[in-house]
């Protein structure tokens, strides 16, 4: 992508080349991988709902107990929550970072989920100690898995029901429970 964003499909096969390119770029040989110890990573998932991504980020509340917030009143489309000291949840409006950059053939309605992990010791629960490991493909799966996992603890509002076929009386109940 050439340093400009992560907004488009990106499999694997083509991290694993990549983080390989950017070790021999750097000269590090591939004896001296395990010795490059992983101390922080960010992984996540860009999809296109058929929901508007808008009202999927303004329905998202809660990661388990801790709540998503809104860091910057300038993004209101970007949520993150602490999850753990050490471990934050971050989803958003991939696509309205782009609007302005066409070129680049994001989606406008791209939501991205991502997990950002900040120390090691839970970083070794997805397999990953050292640079060894981003090589492969195995670890990508258990990612894949993980975002899968921790999407499972997202408390997901509709903000945009269909209330056509209820009772009036099932409408004002859900309607006064929000």
């Amino acid at each position: 992508n050439q340093y400009r964003h992560n907004g488009n499909d990106f499999t694997p096969l083509q991290a694993i080349k990549t983080i390989s390119d950017i070790l021999t770029y750097l000269g590090i040989k591939q004896r001296q991988y395990n010795e490059l110890n992983v101390c922080n990573i960010e992984f996540g998932l860009n999809i296109i709902p058929d929901a508007d991504t808008k009202d999927l980020i303004n329905g998202l509340y809660f990661y388990k107990k801790t709540p998503f917030t809104i860091p910057d009143t300038k993004k209101p489309y970007f949520k993150k929550t602490d999850a753990t000291n050490y471990k934050q949840i971050k989803a958003y409006a991939k696509g309205l970072q782009f609007l302005e950059f066409p070129k680049y053939g994001i989606n406008p309605n791209t939501f991205r989920f991502e997990v950002k992990s900040k120390q090691a010791k839970n970083i070794c629960k997805y397999g990953i100690n050292t640079a060894t490991d981003l090589l492969n493909l195995e670890t990508y799966n258990r990612l894949g898995q993980s975002l899968l996992d921790e999407w499972e603890n997202i408390l997901l509002t509709n903000q945009t029901p269909d209330f056509s076929n209820l009772k009036p009386d099932e409408v004002q109940f859900i309607i006064t429970a929000k």
